[in-house]
């Protein structure tokens, strides 16, 4: 991958992306890192998925006035690894993606320690008020 291709994803996700880390619905003891790109433009989605990995998922809008959506999502350490790639050359997500870099990937539904529950926890707190 070239350098200009990173680059690129950068200002797409700085423009069009996004950096959460999700509680689990039920219990909250888990906690999961993902980034996502959302656009109206297919080809571009493609063009994600074959330099970045992940996938992306359409929806259709069913009014003639509004385009359909496509959603590219990447979670987990793959999510990391992209969020690593493309550090350097963010400035708008440069916050979001220094933090989300200093969460650690891994099941903590069993294997975690209250301490590190709570540092998980402030961290997509963090990431929220970022994102707001």
């Amino acid at each position: 991958m070239s350098l200009s291709d990173i680059a690129y994803m950068a200002g797409i996700f700085d423009g069009e992306g996004s950096v959460t880390i999700s509680a689990e619905a039920k219990r909250a003891k888990n906690y999961y890192l993902r980034a996502t790109v959302t656009n109206t433009n297919e080809p571009l989605m493609k063009w994600i998925v074959e330099h970045f990995r992940g996938g992306y998922i359409a929806k259709t809008r069913g009014i003639l006035t509004r385009k359909d959506c496509y959603t590219w999502t990447i979670s987990g350490k793959k999510a990391q690894n992209f969020l690593r790639i493309i550090q350097d050359f963010s400035i708008v997500k440069k916050p979001q993606i220094n933090v989300a870099l200093q969460f650690v990937v891994k099941d903590c539904s069993h294997h975690c320690s209250i301490e590190e529950r709570e540092v998980r926890a402030k961290l997509r707190l963090l990431i929220k008020e970022l994102n707001k």
